[in-house]
């Protein structure tokens, strides 16, 4: 009686409803439920919500079929000695995602049932029913062995090994338990293949998909910024829930609005970009600009810049192409501000006393900093092209970078004997191979070195894109429920 009691005084505090997308998701009766719902579009938050609200049907039967709370443990607090009466896990791949959705379950279970609550530690948290929770980490799979599980959490399942999976699904099936699963589509995953793909033919998770736009609580304004700042194709996987596949050529934005009528001697100053090498090294030249262009190549706010120019060599040595990076300065009557190359250019060898760092200090008049990536994001080849690819073409028109018309040139291209920036731009594709990253371009040895030297420069100039997510506003425990997605459930909770 008492947890009734609960819930009926929780039901009146509601303030709003959820969204009919997010909604469906709560009310799906299915055992095995997942919501692949584009980002801050309240995935992780219905998740939690429906996995507090399964958890709390099963209190309210085992109850009921006890006539009581007959579960005690052996001293005033449970131990890990305690045998719980059943035990659910909260899951993500990493350690902070993971304490990101136990968050958000505490604080459904605290809004809704906190008179349940008997005992609360790091990550673990025992009812008063003897109902066990626990906070788990999908990284490897030996996280997930050695239990029976009655029900399950599992946050970001597109980030998952698929081992992972099966190692909880091995952990459920013994006592037939329900799993509720939330993630971001992610192309070439096994989540698409084994679950998605199969949704309409009788597949084994019943599946949910929403955009960003669908959630009513998302700022307008962040939606817009995300299409200023994002390429299209990214746009529609991050914030529409599409599951469209990373194939054929990588920038297949490159476009008219790209090029521009630019005179190299025009420019006082520019940034270097580097990709070292002995093949075929990479060296451009960039003109930065105080605004970028939209759809219709108008200068609007923002900052962009212009592969300005270009040295196109092969078998060729760092100490002889540095004389002629110098040369080019010289010629064009041009100032060197920064210098973006490689974080590998920073490591000593055994057979030189010097780094390649070094040696560009060395042969080059630089007035700024030689800078190369040294964030998790920065390093990423997966987000250094999303960041050139946000600068080629946004998903509202914006373009941020262009290149100069004389390196697109036929007599120009017909010099060349390797590809320069708009050879590799052209040429750079995803690889067909089932076995690579979907999301990572084909190291072919030719064209990706003009685009790796070009997405050092992306990524430490002034990144477009924002990796961080946004500030968590709302405390851990929250009174209420603003999406009132506990009420949408809690309804006919207990018969």
């Amino acid at each position: 009686m008492a947890v009734v009691d609960v819930h009926s005084a929780y039901l009146r505090a509601l303030r709003e409803r959820p969204f009919p997308e997010q909604e469906a998701f709560a009310r799906d009766p299915a055992r095995l439920v997942a919501a692949f719902a584009a980002v801050r579009s309240g995935k992780t938050y219905g998740a939690a919500r429906k996995f507090a609200m399964r958890l709390l049907r099963d209190v309210a039967a085992d109850v009921q079929a006890d006539g009581g709370v007959r579960w005690k443990p052996r001293r005033r607090d449970p131990m890990e000695s305690d045998q719980p009466r059943r035990l659910y896990w909260v899951i993500a791949p990493t350690y902070g995602l993971a304490n990101l959705a136990w968050q958000e379950v505490l604080a459904a279970l605290y809004e809704g049932a906190a008179d349940l609550i008997l005992h609360e530690t790091e990550g673990k948290l025992w009812l008063r029913t003897g109902h066990k929770l626990e906070r788990r980490t999908a990284e490897k799979e030996r996280n997930l062995q050695g239990a029976e599980v009655s029900g399950a959490l599992a946050d970001e399942i597109c980030s998952w090994r698929r081992e992972s999976w099966y190692q909880l699904k091995n952990r459920l099936a013994s006592v037939r338990g329900w799993l509720v699963a939330a993630g971001s589509p992610r192309p070439g995953t096994w989540p698409q293949a084994e679950w998605w793909d199969r949704r309409n033919v009788g597949g084994p998770v019943s599946c949910h998909a929403w955009a960003t736009a669908a959630n009513p609580y998302f700022p307008a304004e962040e939606l817009a910024a995300a299409r200023a700042t994002l390429p299209e194709r990214w746009y529609r996987r991050d914030y529409e829930a599409s599951w469209e596949t990373f194939a054929g050529l990588v920038y297949d934005m490159l476009g008219e609005a790209n090029y521009i009528d630019a005179d190299p001697a025009a420019e006082s100053a520019v940034d270097l970009a580097l990709d070292f090498g002995y093949h075929h090294p990479a060296c451009l030249f960039l003109a930065s600009r105080d605004h970028a262009w939209d759809a219709d190549g108008n200068p609007v706010d923002g900052r962009g810049g212009i592969v300005i120019d270009e040295i196109v060599r092969e078998q060729i040595r760092l100490p002889e192409l540095l004389p002629l990076i110098a040369q080019r300065l010289k010629a064009r009557g041009w100032a060197l501000r920064n210098v973006y190359c490689d974080k590998a250019g920073n490591q000593a060898s055994d057979k030189v006393p010097w780094t390649t760092v070094d040696a560009v200090k060395a042969g080059l008049p630089i007035q700024g900093r030689v800078v190369w990536p040294t964030k998790v994001e920065q390093i990423s080849i997966a987000t250094g092209v999303l960041e050139v690819a946000a600068r080629l073409r946004a998903a509202d028109g914006t373009t941020r970078l262009r290149i100069a018309e004389h390196l697109r040139s036929p007599r120009y291209l017909a010099t060349l004997r390797s590809p320069g920036i708009v050879g590799s731009l052209r040429g750079y594709v995803y690889p067909d191979s089932d076995k690579a990253r979907a999301d990572e371009p084909l190291k072919d040895g030719v064209h990706d070195h003009f685009a790796d030297a070009l997405r050092y420069w992306a990524v430490c100039e002034r990144p477009v894109v924002r990796y961080d997510e946004p500030a968590r506003r709302e405390p851990l425990r929250p009174v209420g429920d603003p999406h009132g997605l506990l009420g949408g459930m809690g309804g006919d909770l207990f018969g």
